[in-house]
């Protein structure tokens, strides 16, 4: 049996939009963006705040959804 995978999804189709950082069905970090404001400003500070939560780098993710 393989260990479940490290996960980073994105949820891009709301305004706000959502990053969660997983292992498996583990939540390691959650981040949901604000609806006031468009993803596009915040998605990549959003992304590295949750990595950083988790202890993880991007390098460790190895599932993206």
């Amino acid at each position: 049996m393989t260990s479940a995978p490290l996960i980073l999804s994105l949820e891009t189709a709301t305004i706000g939009g959502s990053i969660c950082v997983a292992h498996g069905a583990d939540y390691l970090a959650i981040r949901t963006g604000d609806s006031k404001l468009s993803h596009s400003n915040s998605l990549l500070l959003d992304i590295n705040e949750c990595l950083k939560v988790a202890g993880l780098r991007l390098a460790d993710i190895e599932l993206f959804a």
